[in-house]
Order: C-alpha cells, then sequence, then structure tokens
C-alpha cells in the first residue's frame, strides 16, 4: 500500500512570505501555491527535459562537425548536399524550439484561457514527449492505447496536459516505491457515449482503500520532501473546471487506476441547449 502522510506544511508557500499570504485572498493564495507546485513537478522532470534537448542539440553537433571536417580536408559538399543539412539543421532547431516553448507553456501563469474544443490524445501526447526520457531511466515501460476516432473536449490544452502529467508522475513515484521485474504505466482513452474517459492505470503499490476519499485533497500527500501535495488537487481542480469527474479503482492484481470522465464537446453544447 502506498505511504500516505500529511504534510504538516499547510501554510508553507514557496517564494511567498508568510506575511504576504496573510493579506492575500484565499484563491490568490492558492493561485500562488499552485504556481509553485507546477515548478516543483518541472523539476522532478528537469532530467528527462535535458535528455530531449540534448538529441536534436547532438544531431545538430554531428551535422555541422561533418560539414566542418569535409571543408576542411578540401572536399566541401555539392550545393545540394549543403542545403540537405542545412533543412536537418532546421529541422532540429525547430524540435528543440518546441520543447522550450512546450516548457514555458507549462509553467506559465497566464491569464484565464476560454476552454476551447481539444483532443486528448493530443494531450497524452504531449505529456509523455516530456516525460519520456524520465520514465526511462526509471526503468518503466509506458504503454498506449488511444482511441483514434475520440470525439473533442471543451477544454485548455496546457492544463489538460498538466493533468495528464501530474498522473503520470504520481504512477512514477508509486512504481519507484516497489521492486518489480517490470514496472508498467499504461494510459488509454476511449469514448463512452457522450463522454470521455482517460485512465492512467500503473502496477505500483496502490492506495488503500480509507485513503481513496482523502487523496485529492490539498496539502495531502505522498511524498513529505518533494513538492507541496498539490499534484492531485490541482488535477482534480483542473478536472472539474471543464466539468469532468476524476475517480481512482484498485487494480484487480496490483496497483491502480486513476479514471477521468469528461463531456464531449457535442456533449456540452447538448448540456448548455437544456440549461
Amino acid at each position: 500500500m502506498r505511504d500516505i502522510e500529511m504534510d504538516s506544511r499547510r501554510d508553507v508557500s514557496i517564494g511567498m512570505p508568510e506575511d504576504s499570504r496573510a493579506r492575500k485572498p484565499q484563491r490568490e493564495v492558492l493561485e500562488w501555491d499552485e504556481q509553485a507546485e507546477r515548478m516543483a513537478s518541472l523539476g522532478r522532470i528537469a532530467t528527462g527535459i535535458a535528455h530531449e534537448i540534448n538529441q536534436p542539440l547532438n544531431s545538430l553537433k554531428v551535422i555541422a562537425d561533418s560539414m566542418l571536417y569535409w571543408h576542411r580536408k578540401g572536399k566541401p559538399a555539392d550545393i545540394e548536399k549543403i542545403m540537405e543539412n542545412v533543412s536537418r539543421i532546421s529541422a532540429q532547431a525547430d524540435r528543440i524550439n518546441d520543447i522550450i516553448q512546450h516548457i514555458r507553456t507549462f509553467v506559465r501563469n497566464q491569464t484565464p484561457v476560454d476552454p476551447r474544443p481539444c483532443q486528448v490524445n493530443v494531450a497524452v501526447e504531449g505529456a509523455l514527449a516530456l516525460l519520456g526520457s524520465q520514465l526511462s531511466s526509471h526503468g518503466i515501460v509506458v504503454k498506449t492505447c488511444l482511441d483514434p476516432s475520440l470525439t473533442q473536449i471543451l477544454a485548455v490544452s496546457n492544463r489538460l496536459e498538466e493533468v495528464i502529467i501530474n498522473l503520470v508522475v504520481n504512477a512514477m513515484h508509486a512504481l519507484d516505491s516497489v521492486e518489480r521485474l517490470e514496472k508498467r504505466i499504461c494510459i488509454s482513452t476511449r469514448q463512452a457515449g457522450s463522454r470521455v474517459i482517460l485512465e492512467v492505470e500503473d502496477n505500483g503499490c496502490g492506495i488503500g482503500e480509507e485513503l481513496r476519499g482523502r487523496i485529492f485533497e490539498p496539502f495531502f500527500t505522498t511524498k513529505p520532501i518533494e513538492g507541496m501535495g498539490l499534484g492531485l488537487s490541482i488535477v482534480h481542480s483542473v478536472v472539474t473546471s471543464f466539468q469532468g469527474c476524476i475517480d481512482t479503482v484498485a487494480n484487480a492484481d496490483c496497483g491502480a487506476t486513476f479514471r477521468v470522465t469528461f463531456p464531449t464537446y457535442a456533449g456540452h453544447a447538448g448540456e448548455g441547449a437544456q440549461g
């Protein structure tokens, strides 16, 4: 069973003085705390992000060094080969830029954005683009089963991705606490009528029945040292803001599954028309 502890730092916020917290409205204080947790999450996946950036950087260096080598040998490539290499360099630079923009979007405390139609599968792919190397370094195999015909939902794309990142990191930490030959995270999406269902399953230590009703409370954490216990609370807040719901179930063999259910974009429109 996962070792859940209540974090005693209920009034502690990263980067926000105690007297300032006392003068701030409760919602604004929570926003500070959420931003601090978001930065802590980024720190926990920093190794994976560095690896994702290093891959295109290494490609850039190999291409450039090859061109310099043949130039110094007095055998410069013809113009078509040069342009091919320039095109490859540009593509790798774009890849680095995409990763950096991805990170900026994740950590930026933006002005509230109205929900728009977006695709859950795209958010899953974006989350795994940031976390893939980190998960591999932890010896975790990630399996996906994404419904290609999934209907769009009404959400904010970067907040949706944040939900998935938090759930996957939570699963990663659960797997870090167990000894298994195969550590596995399965991410699946499917359509159920006017609902879209996202599931993140791990074969870790599971969650005790007596704790399931509390894991989405702010500052209730399995990790008293890392973070502030806001990860799952943020997930719950974001999901409900998109009129979705989240729950967790014990797997038949071991581990836990977090199930997130959203109304489809068409479902939103139908509910609005009825209201």
